[in-house]
């Protein structure tokens, strides 16, 4: 398993961090199909030590509505032909809730694309990691 891990935040109080632990699929024939990301997070004060570590998974279902840690929608994208995403607008052209994220990653895994790399980029957006 790769082991990845992202910076919360780095200051003089200490580090917090965001951990891969796993992931799983839980395909179409499910009642709830998701993928399910595991993550912990984790905070060293500045002198090394260790102070919290928990979880932090989310999962990603299908038809649902995809949030950021806020509890804010994040924007629907449509997988086009070629692999790339583009965004859904609504009339007035204000994004759309994203409610396709698990359709458009088992595509994107079914046509070979590394499930780490879409859990890199899903995390960064989800918890809004530059």
């Amino acid at each position: 398993m790769i082991k990845k891990e992202w910076i919360l935040t780095d200051d003089t109080v200490g580090v917090e961090k965001l951990k891969l632990v796993g992931f799983t699929f839980l395909e179409d024939d499910q009642p709830k199909p998701r993928m399910v990301i595991y993550l912990r997070k984790i905070f060293t004060d500045a002198n090394g030590v260790e102070r919290s570590n928990v979880t932090a998974d989310y999962s990603v279902e299908k038809g649902a509505i995809s949030l950021d840690i806020d509890g804010n929608p994040l924007p629907k994208n449509e997988l086009q032909p070629d692999g790339s995403l583009s965004p859904v607008l609504d009339e007035e052209g204000n994004p759309v809730p994203r409610d396709n994220a698990y359709e458009n990653i088992k595509a994107m895994v079914d046509s070979g694309i590394s499930p780490y790399v879409l859990i890199d980029a899903g995390v960064k957006e989800r918890f809004k990691i530059a």
